[in-house]
């Protein structure tokens, strides 16, 4: 009988607990370890993602494991790392030789994480930190476009280009300065220590008076297209949606535009960009074309 209720409770636990203990072996004054996404990395192997925040800290801690799928508690501990204060840590894309964890919070944007890890050897080879990306300015091209992108260190291209696998490139220095010299940066400082920061100067103030409302996606959509934040909590009760006009150009009697939302609290969006043509009144819209750039 106590063979059977020990398995009983083991199969109660689920593979999460295992995780949850290998965590805390390091960290032990996590009180509330969650995982935040498994994935099957192969070599019978899974990759979860387990975040925790100690009770006297805003300070969120991240561990990346190994677990066996066949005998949950045999855990391999890939990294566990400390965030910044205030850290909201997300997963933004785990694959079997790479996770890139994002960090919302108040504030300036926070560093993306990425770690580089070998399932074979069970170990991580490397992580480094890089600062996000936002577009502020969108030139049309044909069937694509142009985004001016800036992590308020420095200004980069990036060609969009439809039907056209990777969507999204990185232009060179060379291919990317024409594009840049169409738009005014500014530098300025910014904290305590006077650190230096670039922006991008709007052409306009604002958009022109007859723009309409951006129509907002629905849940279903938003579900359909970021099922990983869903993952996280955000379920139909309680999620709201509030999309806005952000990076945006006119040309002639099109204005086209980027989307732009608050992504945290409850709060999101579903990323894209599309048009409005002034001539018309009609707009257009793409979904699920989201702007990361990284290395």
């Amino acid at each position: 009988m106590r063979f059977l209720a020990l398995l009983f409770l083991l199969f109660q636990a689920g593979p999460d607990s295992p995780i949850r203990n290998a965590m805390l072996q390091s960290e032990p004054a996590l009180p509330d370890v969650q995982v935040m996404r498994r994935t099957d990395v192969g070599e019978g192997l899974d990759l979860v993602i387990a975040s925790g925040r100690p009770r006297t800290s805003i300070r969120t801690t991240v561990g990346l494991f190994l677990q066996d799928r066949r005998n949950s508690a045999l855990v391999y501990k890939l990294n566990i790392e400390p965030g910044d204060n205030g850290c909201s840590a997300h997963v933004e894309a785990a694959t079997a030789t790479d996770a890139v964890i994002s960090c919302a919070g108040d504030g300036d944007p926070q560093p993306y994480w990425k770690f580089l890890y070998d399932v074979r050897s069970k170990a991580l080879v490397r992580q480094f930190h890089y600062n996000p990306f936002s577009a502020y300015r969108v030139f049309p091209v044909g069937e694509g476009a142009v985004f001016i992108a800036s992590d308020n260190d420095k200004v980069l291209a990036i060609e969009y280009r439809a039907g056209r696998t990777p969507l999204f490139r990185v232009l060179s220095d060379a291919a990317g300065r024409p594009w840049i010299e169409k738009v005014h940066v500014s530098e300025g400082t910014v904290g305590f220590e006077r650190r230096r920061v670039i922006s991008i100067d709007p052409e306009e103030k604002s958009l022109p008076s007859t723009f309409p409302p951006l129509p907002q996606s629905t849940y279903d959509q938003f579900a359909a297209a970021r099922p990983e934040r869903v993952k996280n909590g955000y379920v139909r009760q309680g999620t709201e949606i509030h999309e806005s006009p952000g990076p945006w150009q006119r040309e002639g009697e099109k204005v086209w535009f980027g989307k732009t939302f608050y992504d945290g609290e409850g709060s999101t969006g579903v990323g894209g960009f599309g048009y409005f043509d002034l001539a018309t009144h009609s707009q257009k819209t793409t979904h699920r074309l989201r702007l990361r750039t990284g290395r």
